[in-house]
């Protein structure tokens, strides 16, 4: 009964209601970057993701090129990998939320399938537990597809393999 009263007194009072506030539109959305700025923005945000990979893949590499594991290097890769996760889910949420040039979007939207696609196979390697775990993984890593090339063309950069030389 006091629930009816309450509402029945604000619906009847004289008082002006409160304009509810204005929601951001489409128009309102932040501006596209330029090339130029969207190449600085990519170095800024892929950094902390390739510093966490080439630590992971400086351990986790030469055991998988032998294919030999010991357990030594169980913890090693647990340890040089643990960031990767983070990484990766970091990476993926700064290039969702940036207002890249309308030319790179749709290479943007690829490399973020690509990272998601990994995301467990990165969790697994953080937490690699034996042999199997490292040659024959629940989640297994993807090759590395064509997505970061074309974001960086798009946007002026040097591609991948350039910058391993």
């Amino acid at each position: 009964m006091a629930l009816l009263m309450v509402t029945g007194l604000a619906a009847c009072s004289s008082e002006k209601a409160a304009e509810p506030a204005p929601s951001r539109s489409s128009a309102e959305a932040p501006k596209a970057l330029t090339r130029e700025q969207g190449a600085e923005k990519y170095t800024e945000i892929v950094s902390p993701y390739n510093r966490a990979l080439g630590k992971c893949m400086a351990k986790y590499n030469p055991v998988w090129d032998s294919q030999l594991v010991s357990s030594a290097d169980l913890p090693e890769i647990r340890s040089a990998c643990r960031e990767m996760p983070e990484a990766n889910r970091e990476f993926v949420a700064r290039l969702e939320e940036t207002p890249w040039p309308p030319e790179v979007r749709k290479a943007v939207g690829q490399l973020v399938d690509e990272l998601q696609a990994d995301q467990l196979a990165w969790h697994g390697l953080a937490d690699v537990q034996g042999p199997m775990d490292v040659f024959q993984p629940k989640y297994p890593l993807h090759e590395d597809g064509p997505a970061a090339d074309l974001v960086r063309a798009h946007l002026g950069l040097p591609g991948i393999a350039a910058l391993d030389q």
